[in-house]
């Protein structure tokens, strides 16, 4: 079995939800329901995804990209989003559902009526279609969080689960982001003429130190719950699944299917240092506005193709 050989039922299915989202679009604009374009700019994005691009109060990398880069970006990011309910309206277990009327996700379906929607000068503007996606998926619920971690007591040397590892960063969500990229790009082929360069990142390591929002904390009470009290110990251990993460992206992204498929290595942007993270880091997962989400920006507005 070749190197890719493993993502090509994903992408095949990917295709296929693409057509079908192409094909229920054309569908209701025949019927006169449609997305209402934006005002026709000289650099458009699109964008979907969770938190780093929706995040309260205005300041995130999206509203930098729009403020500093002077990009004209429609987003329908939502903070909280995992990457199957952008996929799916419901999210799937470790087996992906059957594409039917019910898993489309609403991010998708929104994404898929916007593209279909661009006027001809839009189409020629769009520089490129974000994606922030995946962290909600290991990190948004303490049990799957705490599933991938040995607890301090068995003294393992690395304390996160390989096995646990390969199953969700490599096995389900390199899985789920191969449908998402696969449909995206068949969608923008159908509608645009092109493939669409579409960005990706990996987010950057946090500090689990238990600051949240609104009560909501992710990181901190899990990894103590498995003995893990000094900071660094949980440093160490966000900073392994951050990297996986990054990796399997990589990886992804060197198949021939997606050579426009862009990722923006954001690791490192932010410090982690007991003496000045807090000037990066707003709470557990998120940066700093407007110090740290500038960085951010700064870093994908470099990979967006001119």
């Amino acid at each position: 079995m070749g190197t890719y050989d493993k993502d090509q039922p994903a992408i095949e299915r990917g295709r296929r939800l693409g057509d079908f989202l192409v094909e229920g679009q054309r569908r209701r604009l025949a019927r006169g329901v449609g997305v209402a374009p934006l005002a026709v700019a000289q650099k458009m994005l699109l964008a979907v995804g969770d938190s780093w691009f929706a995040y309260w109060p205005r300041g995130d990398v999206l509203d930098v990209l729009e403020r500093k880069f002077h990009y004209t970006v429609d987003s329908r990011a939502r903070a909280g989003s995992t990457l199957a309910e952008m996929v799916f309206e419901v999210p799937p277990g470790d087996v992906l559902p059957d594409l039917d009327d019910t898993t489309r996700g609403e991010q998708l379906k929104w994404l898929t009526a916007r593209i279909q929607g661009l006027s001809p000068d839009e189409k020629s503007s769009l520089k490129a279609i974000l994606l922030s996606g995946g962290g909600n998926d290991v990190v948004g619920d303490k049990q799957t969080l705490k599933s991938m971690i040995h607890p301090a007591a068995e003294g393992h040397a690395q304390p996160v689960k390989e096995e646990m590892l390969l199953k969700i960063v490599d096995g389900r969500l390199r899985e789920l982001l191969t449908v998402m990229l696969s449909a995206i790009s068949t969608v923008s082929l159908a509608s645009v003429g092109r493939k669409v360069p579409i960005l990706i990142h990996g987010y950057d390591y946090p500090v689990p130190d238990g600051r949240g929002v609104f009560l909501n904390v992710w990181l901190k009470p899990g990894l103590v719950e498995l003995g893990y009290d000094a900071l660094e110990d949980r440093k160490k251990i966000l900073k392994t699944l951050i990297d996986r993460l990054n990796a399997m992206q990589i990886a992804l992204l060197q198949n021939p299917e997606f050579q426009h498929v862009l990722h923006a290595n954001l690791r490192g942007t932010l410090s982690t240092l007991d003496a000045d993270y807090q000037e990066f880091w707003q709470n557990e997962l998120h940066p700093t506005i407007p110090t740290g989400f500038g960085l951010v920006a700064d870093k994908v507005a470099a990979k967006i193709p001119v």
